[in-house]
């Protein structure tokens, strides 16, 4: 198969669906001898934050000359994205030859192994072959049943806890605090970021059950650097990546540690776009769920104090939409509603039913433009004012796809 071919496999398998549980994962890496002999295992839960904590991590143990094997999710352009070594994607030629590996010594399996056991064990294979000396595991969502939680690691780290994923993990704090707090493995150090009391009272009560080193950060924690991404709320994934670091073993050369946070990037965050044909910025920001609203307001207004936005916005059908497009309402002026095309999508007739009973009575009722490549056109031929796109990763995919395939070149902050 080419490289068209294992992507459309593998996403094929999409179709399993989410099954959270280990027999099935465990069962995959013994089969494959899996993960290998890596020094060290960092593993990384929670609500919002994940991505960038694991970006800190990464560039933190790269700078310090360590091989690193970074497994994030989801994607946002190409399914070589969740798979990296010193930060670069997987070859296609490498997935390629993973993919149709794994595809063979699968092909009998029942139950089938899921679309995110297979990116998985694909990356673990990458990393085996690659000999990196530090894994960094992403979860996909939850902590104690899923899939990264196979691989045993040695350290761990939970960002902050908030209301996500609620129709698997529970409608409550303590019920998620719960599941993310299944990463913590018996005496194995835990590093965490400040949480609301419920999820603090169940993650320390499960540290102790296991004995388990606790570290708490705190704001004296936090870095007063300049970071590579943007937001006060980086600070604190920046302490906890350090921390996770620490708690793994690993010697940390403090003069490095700057240049790895002023370095690191990752997308969708909060990431300021210059289009050479425009005066305003664009602003791409994954938030998608009521906490993560809330801290991309409070960065927007440290950017752009006084300034409200274009905001193209789109969600999903599983996602507390109404608290979400609250959260948002006050730094915009004019909305446009839009969907990403997927299943998972609200239709945009019926998220503007939504969001027209949440604008304010002066507000000009929302724009519809179902195709989201066509919103973004729209959104943009407005120059007098920034334009933000928010509500759902699966937009950022489509608006960031749109930007590199325009005839200029766009510079990225």
């Amino acid at each position: 198969m080419d490289y068209d071919g294992c992507a459309a496999w593998l996403f094929s398998t999409q179709s399993f669906g989410v099954k959270l549980g280990l027999d099935n994962i465990s069962r995959l890496l013994q089969s494959l001898d899996l993960p290998g002999d890596h020094p060290h295992v960092l593993h990384v839960a929670g609500t919002n934050g994940k991505g960038s904590t694991c970006a800190f991590a990464e560039s933190i143990c790269r700078t310090q000359g360590l091989r690193t094997g970074l497994f994030t999710s989801p994607h946002l352009l190409r399914v070589n994205e969740r798979i990296r070594v010193d930060f670069q994607p997987v070859s296609d030629a490498q997935f390629v030859r993973l993919t149709s590996q794994l595809r063979e010594a699968v092909s009998n399996w029942n139950p089938h192994p899921t679309f995110f056991e297979l990116t998985l064990a694909i990356a673990l294979l990458h990393f085996r072959e690659e000999a990196v000396d530090v894994v960094i595991l992403e979860t996909g969502m939850g902590g104690r049943l899923d899939a990264t939680s196979a691989v045993t690691p040695t350290s761990t780290a939970i960002t902050r806890i908030g209301l996500d994923h609620t129709q698997w993990l529970g409608d409550n704090l303590t019920a998620i605090a719960g599941e993310k707090a299944g990463i913590i493995k018996p005496g194995v150090a835990l590093a965490v970021a400040p949480q609301k009391p419920a999820a603090e009272h169940v993650i320390t009560l499960r540290a102790t059950e296991l004995g388990s080193p606790l570290i708490k950060i705190s704001p004296a924690d936090c870095p007063a650097i300049d970071l590579g991404l943007k937001g006060l709320h980086q600070r604190e994934n920046a302490a906890l990546a350090i921390q996770l670091i620490a708690c793994s073993g690993i010697t940390l050369f403090p003069e490095k540690i700057a240049q790895a946070l002023a370095d690191t990037t990752w997308p969708a965050r909060f990431q300021i776009i210059h289009l050479p044909d425009r005066t305003h910025p664009i602003v791409i920001d994954g938030a998608h769920n009521p906490d993560s609203a809330s801290i991309l307001v409070e960065t927007w207004h440290a950017y752009f104090p006084q300034t409200q936005a274009t905001l193209l916005f789109a969600s999903l059908k599983e996602k507390d939409t109404r608290t979400l497009f609250s959260t948002l309402v006050p730094i915009a002026h004019k909305v446009i509603i839009t969907e990403t095309g997927t299943t998972r999508s609200i239709p945009a007739n019926h998220l503007a039913a939504v969001v027209e009973k949440i604008l304010p009575r002066h507000a000009e009722p929302p724009q519809v433009i179902a195709d989201a490549k066509e919103a973004f056109i729209q959104a943009i031929e407005d120059d007098s004012r920034p334009v933000l796109v928010a509500g759902s990763l699966f937009l950022a995919a489509i608006t960031l796809a749109q930007i590199g395939n325009r005839d200029h070149q766009a510079s990225l902050q």
